[in-house]
């Protein structure tokens, strides 16, 4: 399992989940497979940051 860290954009807005430990980063995008895989890898526990490093407990995603 891997640990994530959400990073801020330019605008200032969370805009990507960066992941830690390959040196990659997802956009937040519900049909992309690496952040549905987040997702499942976030609620079975993975290690979540926020943009200024602390713990993001994790929070189900909003369905349209």
């Amino acid at each position: 399992m891997h640990n994530y860290q959400f990073l801020k954009g330019i605008t200032g807005s969370v805009g990507v989940v960066f992941i830690a430990s390959i040196g990659t980063s997802i956009p937040l995008v519900s049909d992309n497979t690496d952040y549905q895989q987040f997702l499942k890898d976030w609620e079975a526990g993975a290690e979540v940051l926020n943009p200024d490093g602390t713990p993001a407990p994790y929070v189900a995603p909003e369905t349209p």
